[in-house]
């Protein structure tokens, strides 16, 4: 079962759509999960939906959307970037506000399936840069029991260094969407808005003195700082999991759209499921 939400953040002219699925079998109020998207991804791109309906049979409230500032226009086909101007404004810190505005809605009542949610129990869940959103927010949120992430960035700066000093020189710098063959603009808000909250920003090294369990899900052909990143929040973290997914790229084996479900993806999916259970649980 699953319905769609919109809302509106006053602002910016920023809209927040997504997509909320009710437990296949519900029993009582079930724990909620936010699927949180990449850089360049959207709440529907490859493998969200697949991941959204396992969830869901294993009994929890699975809410996905789109950030308000991903350039995926609420109208659209989510699919594309059609606002290049949000796309390349598209700030950690309104990110951040993206996730708190859609949990306020949740514990008000105003989502779909609101009935359905145990609100005292949520998790969050990552992928790339949603990975470093979930742990921010986790970090800066005392009342998120748990956060997964799977290829989560390891800073929040993660460009190469040449594009950000392009950024920094020139106001904006592009980078190329392999998928659409787009050209997306990153602009220097952007850079600032990290350099303004490095602190706040930095989760790693923060992550030592939260004792909350977290799931880092990594492939081993990834990118070696993302790789390292994911060993680092394991030595870090009091309470953490690290899972290495041999001869994992950074989808898993996905693509978009999302044809067959690849052993590592099912893999993923497979610990992503167990830690929920183990740190979330449903009833059974």
């Amino acid at each position: 079962m699953k319905q769609v939400f919109r809302l509106e953040l006053g602002k910016d002219n920023r809209i927040i759509t997504g997509d909320i699925l009710a437990p296949t079998k519900p029993q009582g109020k079930a724990p909620v999960i936010l699927l949180l998207h990449g850089f360049k991804a959207f709440k529907s791109w490859g493998f969200f939906p697949t991941l959204a309906k396992r969830l869901a049979k294993e009994g929890y409230v699975v809410i996905s959307f789109n950030f308000s500032m991903n350039g995926v226009e609420y109208d659209q086909a989510d699919e594309e970037v059609t606002n290049l101007d949000k796309f390349g404004r598209n700030t950690f810190s309104r990110e951040q506000e993206d996730i708190a505005t859609v949990l306020k809605a949740l514990r008000d009542g105003d989502l779909p399936y609101a009935e359905l949610c145990d609100v005292t129990k949520v998790g969050l869940f990552g992928h790339s840069r949603g990975g470093a959103n979930a742990l921010i927010y986790t970090l800066d949120d005392p009342s998120i029991n748990c956060a997964v992430v799977w290829n989560s960035v390891a800073e929040v700066l993660f460009w190469e260094e040449k594009t950000i000093q392009e950024i920094m020189e020139k106001g904006v710098a592009y980078i190329e969407n392999v998928r659409t063959k787009q050209q997306l603009p990153v602009t220097k808000e952007v850079i600032e808005d990290i350099q303004a909250n490095q602190d706040r920003f930095a989760f790693l090294n923060r992550f030592a003195l939260d004792s909350r369990p977290v799931l880092a899900v990594v492939g081993t052909a990834d990118k070696e700082r993302i790789v390292e990143g994911a060993k680092r929040l394991d030595r870090i973290a009091p309470h953490s999991d690290l899972q290495l997914i041999i001869s994992g790229d950074h989808t898993f084996g996905s693509s978009h759209p999302l044809i067959t479900i690849s052993p590592m993806l099912e893999e993923a999916i497979g610990y992503t499921v167990e830690f929920y259970q183990e740190h979330l649980p449903t009833i059974k």
